[in-house]
């Protein structure tokens, strides 16, 4: 089992590996230094008020696809910025997308198209 991006950078900042727990904010968010600096911290800031984690709660509203809540949630459980929670809830693994594959109904298209031009050739002849 893959572990997630904040589950990581929580593990990184355990082991007193902040720079690293950075680069690794940086890396799966897109976040500026500054914002990165600001996110490890405030996690640095949590891990040391026991019982504060808000991540389990966090990752089932995001597994049930709502994502606004989960960063508002988030917000005021750390007191993270509009940027910095958008940024953790999008580093997150979101609910697997219903949509067909895109390879199966290409190929039900051209299925179709080609029924179409046989049926059309049939009748023109």
């Amino acid at each position: 089992m893959t572990e997630t991006a904040p589950t990581r950078v929580a593990d990184l900042i355990r082991e007193g590996r902040k720079i690293e727990a950075i680069k690794a904010v940086r890396e799966q968010t897109g976040a500026c230094l500054k914002d990165a600096l600001h996110a490890v911290e405030e996690m640095e800031r949590i891990g040391r008020s026991p019982g504060a984690d808000p991540m389990p709660d966090v990752e089932a509203l995001v597994r049930e696809g709502r994502t606004a809540e989960a960063i508002a949630l988030l917000r005021d459980r750390t007191g993270l910025g509009l940027k910095e929670a958008t940024d953790v809830v999008d580093a997150l693994p979101s609910p697997d997308d219903p949509a067909p594959p895109r390879i199966a109904v290409a190929a039900l298209l051209a299925a179709m198209l080609v029924a179409i031009g046989v049926l059309t050739l049939m009748l023109l002849v």
